[in-house]
C-alpha cells in the first residue's frame, strides 16, 4: 500500500482535516518539500500497542 503524498503548502491549508483522516485511517502520509519526501505523520501507537505484540 502506497502512502499518500501532499505538498507542504497543501498540507498547512489543510492540516486538522488530514490528521483526521490518518486517525481514523490508521495510514501514514508523507509531506513533501519541491516534490521530494520531508515528513512522514503518522498515528501514534504507543507502549500500550508495543506490549501487546511481545
Amino acid at each position: 500500500m502506497q502512502d499518500k503524498r501532499v505538498s507542504k503548502s497543501e498540507f498547512k491549508a489543510k492540516a486538522l482535516e488530514f490528521f483526521r483522516q490518518i486517525e481514523s485511517s490508521g495510514e501514514s502520509m508523507i509531506v513533501t518539500d519541491h516534490g521530494k519526501p520531508a515528513l512522514e505523520v503518522r498515528p501514534y501507537h504507543g507502549a500500550e500497542r508495543l506490549s501487546c505484540a511481545l
